[in-house]
């Protein structure tokens, strides 16, 4: 039997979850402006960009296919403005099924994303779609950009960081 098989069977979802995750801060260090980047319970990373530091997200929205893109922009969003920033930039990936995809489809999402982007008072600024045998149902991801002052970078702690 495996070692991973092995710890699979001694602990509890959360555990291998960490476990996964907890030699992530050793493996993605260098970059010297990167105030917070990998790690457990951390949804995104903060980057000093002298006067303002952004704040970089991606979420993955695989619960649903109905409302897509309003649910990606928005969970993004979200995500950002909890860690004290204003969401700016959206990418969207959507990865589309052979079935049942058709032109009306694309343009149904992506003006839901749209929408959201507007309603909130972010640009979308690119990302990429495709078809593929690898999905059953439209599947989007979700990279979101944010923007807050250095000055409430430099107050970690009242942001969670």
């Amino acid at each position: 039997m495996s070692e991973m098989s092995l710890e699979k069977r001694k602990s509890s979802p959360q555990q291998r979850k960490n476990y996964m995750l907890m030699g992530l801060g050793n493996i993605c260090r260098g970059d010297k402006r990167v105030i917070v980047g990998p790690g457990i319970g951390r949804d995104a990373a903060v980057i000093d960009f002298g006067k303002t530091c952004l704040v970089v997200k991606t979420d993955p929205i695989t619960f649903t296919s109905c409302n897509l893109g309003w649910y990606s922009v928005n969970i993004n969003a979200n995500d950002i403005a909890c860690l004290g920033a204003a969401p700016r930039w959206f990418l969207a990936t959507l990865l589309l099924p052979r079935k049942g995809t058709c032109k009306a489809l694309v343009k149904r999402i992506f003006e839901e994303v749209n929408s959201a982007c507007q309603a909130l008072g972010i640009s979308l600024i690119g990302g990429h779609t495709e078809v593929t045998l690898r999905v059953d149902q439209p599947l989007m991801v979700g990279e979101m950009i944010g923007e807050v002052s250095r000055d409430k970078c430099s107050q970690r702690g009242s942001f969670g960081w």
